[in-house]
């Protein structure tokens, strides 16, 4: 929907309510787009421990690699 600045200015909560529901609002000024009218999106609460159980690594797994496991693993240093 695109709304004049006029209109924008009397009845602002109207518009800002059919934002919310999902409606592109675009306010213009004399028949030009200025500006648009978009809900700012909450981000996702993240949950402690939400992956708990989901990825299972291997005995040892935080041990810092020997010498020669680091070479193999890189090639010789040449990635």
């Amino acid at each position: 929907m695109q709304s004049n600045l006029y209109d924008a200015k009397s009845r602002p909560s109207k518009l800002i309510d059919r934002a919310l529901e999902g409606e592109e609002i675009v306010i213009a000024n004399a028949g030009k787009p200025m500006v648009k009218l978009t809900p700012i999106r909450q981000p996702l609460q993240r949950v402690l421990g939400a992956a708990k159980g989901r990825h299972n690594l291997p005995d040892g797994w935080e041990q810092s690699m020997s010498e020669t496991e680091y070479e193999e693993f890189t090639n010789g240093g040449s990635l």
